[in-house]
């Protein structure tokens, strides 16, 4: 868990809580681009201050062991939900768990997951390395 202080001075806890891959969509229509995979990043943010809005799909990336930076593909995985298509609204006190879908080229393996509030528009920022 990592406290993060985003651009309006919100604060919350965000905790990677697990990384799936590959991920699959439940859904023919809906499959990675030739030559790549889904890849899933479990957050959950708890908000320890003033109520506060966010937008997951902007705020997470990833980091390939190609050097690479993964942004958002905005799937919906099987087995969690993207929050509210990647938006959350918590009160002082509440959290969220959601998914962030990334697709990700067969050959990298994903090496860090990040978390920027506000869309990386703060200095304060977290990240995991992925085993």
């Amino acid at each position: 868990m990592l406290s993060l202080v985003g651009q309006s001075g919100a604060t919350a806890n965000v905790t990677l809580v697990a990384v799936t891959d590959p991920a699959q969509t439940g859904s023919q229509y809906m499959q990675p681009d030739a030559g790549k995979r889904f890849v899933g990043a479990t957050f959950t943010i708890q908000n320890t201050g003033d109520p506060m809005t966010g937008y997951a799909n902007n705020d997470a990336t990833l980091i390939g062991s190609d050097g690479q930076t993964y942004t958002a593909d905005f799937d919906t995985l099987d087995g969690c939900t993207n929050f509210a298509h990647g938006q959350y609204q918590l009160g002082t006190g509440e959290s969220s768990t959601g998914c962030v879908a990334f697709q990700v080229p067969t050959g990298v393996t994903v090496s860090k997951v990040k978390y920027s509030p506000n869309s990386g528009f703060t200095a304060d920022f977290g990240e995991w390395i992925v085993p």
